[in-house]
């Protein structure tokens, strides 16, 4: 009876443990049909990665299946004011992060005219509260203007990483992110998953047993015909290859790697066309390189609406060869669907809008109190996300910016809104400091003019010795985020003390706008 027991209590640990190693939403079959980029560590059958392990180089996210195109592409990075360690941003490593404080944006452009879709950004963080404050802008192809992400969703993936996905598909060259950026760790920009490995592939002949279709979706890039991971058809007129996918998905950027050794200009011209699952056409891509490459980057404009179920690469006219040494499709789930495989619907409670990693609803709310709606102000003395953080004590009636939580009012014994560090009795200090320094300024002054009066020429200018730096806050308007509307950056009003023509006055204090030029004696 002792041992029946425990036999029992053993199976149920064990059935817990299943379970959780597949995390209760996919089934074990589906993860032959992707590819470990988990450090090489994948020991389980449902690809789960080790909890210790960090994803390859160029890839993060759920079951490091999402490829990062910040480091799989030639992207340059670049800090203002500049810096030159920066190491630390694209390293996968989210617990190596930022030690600067001064940094306030970081853009990343990418080099020789590459152009990205982009689906959405992941940042890690070491301090919780600074994701609300972070925002990007981006430049389009074939613009040169820098506008905002339209319709933003958030989606946070714990207490430090946040989700930023624009609704919007757009093709993109560069993108600018700022706010506090003192505790930023890392930051991830999703170029999808690969969804043709290892799916269904045709084409219209075999050259032989050695070239069929398949090898072009088994997850080996080489190159060379010679080592049989490659397809290819017999010399006829417009071959073709087809790839079905076990789901729908929306379709963003498609990669061909050609044969390298030989007869690689074959593959010039080709043409590419996206099906839905009914296989009406979606989009047809044309190659019009004037040169053959040896790696084929293609950009898809790729529609939530109208997912892709099938993928045909073809060569038009008499006397063609295809050859396709791999194939890599980079999509992930249309709205209203998440799972690896896509095909999980989503709540009821959010039926077009979860995540697509865990089908939870997207509700964070930046700046506001009641998700998912996110139409309700914080109120006074809360900010952040879903109006979780208090105002500081050194802000005027605890009131501060909704998403960033700075004072953009006044400050309670402080001099230097929006921060509000700098006290009072410092400020005294430098004043006095500067009313000694405008004292030695009259004295030489006096001698100027003594020693001019015969031209009658007066010179006496008097320059502040010592002054605070300016700060700036981007957009003052407290209630408007999530609406997602432009705000100009405006500089805050701050003391400038100024001296005056009067020798041994006492120092004035002169309230002005515009902080970048020093007060006039």
């Amino acid at each position: 009876m002792k041992y029946s027991v425990l036999l029992k209590l053993y199976l149920f640990v064990l059935k817990i443990w299943a379970a959780e190693a597949q995390d209760n939403d996919y089934n074990v079959q589906e993860f032959s049909t992707y590819k470990c980029h988990c450090g090489g560590q994948c020991p389980r059958e449902d690809g789960r990665c080790p909890a210790d392990a960090q994803c390859d180089k160029g890839w993060f996210g759920l079951r490091c299946q999402y490829q990062d195109l910040l480091n799989i592409l030639n992207a340059k990075i670049t800090t203002q004011p500049k810096r030159l360690n920066i190491e630390w941003l694209p390293d996968g490593n989210d617990k190596t992060c930022n030690d600067n404080t001064n940094f306030k944006s970081i853009t990343i452009k990418w080099l020789d005219q590459i152009s990205i879709p982009l689906t959405f950004l992941r940042i890690v963080v070491s301090d919780p509260a600074s994701l609300s404050t972070l925002e990007f802008r981006l430049v389009e192809e074939g613009d040169t203007d820098i506008t905002p992400c339209h319709r933003p969703v958030y989606t946070l993936k714990g207490n430090n990483t946040m989700d930023i996905r624009c609704k919007d598909n757009i093709i993109i060259t560069s993108l600018v992110l700022f706010g506090n950026l003192s505790f930023l760790c890392s930051v991830y920009i999703s170029g999808g998953r690969n969804v043709a490995y290892r799916q269904s592939a045709m084409q219209t002949s075999n050259y032989t047993s050695l070239y069929e279709a398949a090898f072009a979706v088994d997850g080996n890039t080489d190159s060379n015909l010679e080592h049989n991971s490659c397809s290819h058809t017999n010399e006829e007129t417009s071959p073709k290859w087809n790839l079905t996918l076990q789901s729908n998905y929306v379709i963003n950027r498609i990669i061909l790697f050609n044969r390298d050794n030989f007869n690689f200009v074959r593959l010039q011209g080709f043409v590419i066309q996206t099906f839905d699952s009914n296989r009406n056409v979606i989009e047809v891509y044309n190659d019009k390189n004037l040169a053959a490459q040896r790696i084929y980057q293609v950009n898809l404009k790729g529609n939530v609406d109208h997912p892709v179920n099938m993928i045909s690469i073809s060569l038009e006219g008499r006397d063609k060869i295809l050859t396709l040494c791999e194939v890599e499709t980079y999509g992930e789930c249309p709205s209203g669907f998440w799972s690896l495989p896509c095909n999980k619907r989503c709540p009821t409670s959010c039926p077009d809008d979860c995540d697509r990693d865990t089908g939870a609803c997207n509700n964070v709310c930046i700046g506001r109190s009641n998700p998912p709606q996110c139409d309700a102000d914080c109120i006074d003395g809360r900010w952040g996300i879903h109006c979780r953080n208090d105002c500081s004590n050194e802000c005027t009636e605890n009131i501060c910016h909704v998403r960033k939580g700075l004072c953009d009012q006044e400050c309670d014994c402080y001099n230097n809104p929006p921060y509000c560090k700098t006290d009072v009795y410092k400020f005294s200090l430098e004043f006095v400091s500067f009313g000694i320094g405008c004292a030695a300024c009259g004295v030489l002054c006096i001698l100027v003019i003594l020693a001019l009066a015969l031209s009658k020429t007066i010179v006496c200018q008097c320059k502040q010795r010592s002054r605070l730096e300016p700060e700036l806050l981007f957009g003052k308007e407290r209630n408007h985020y999530n609406e997602h509307k432009e705000t100009s950056d405006d500089h805050f009003y701050e003391p400038v003390l100024s001296c005056r023509n009067n020798i041994g006055a006492n120092p004035t204090v002169a309230i002005r706008k515009d902080t970048t030029e020093y007060a006039e004696a």
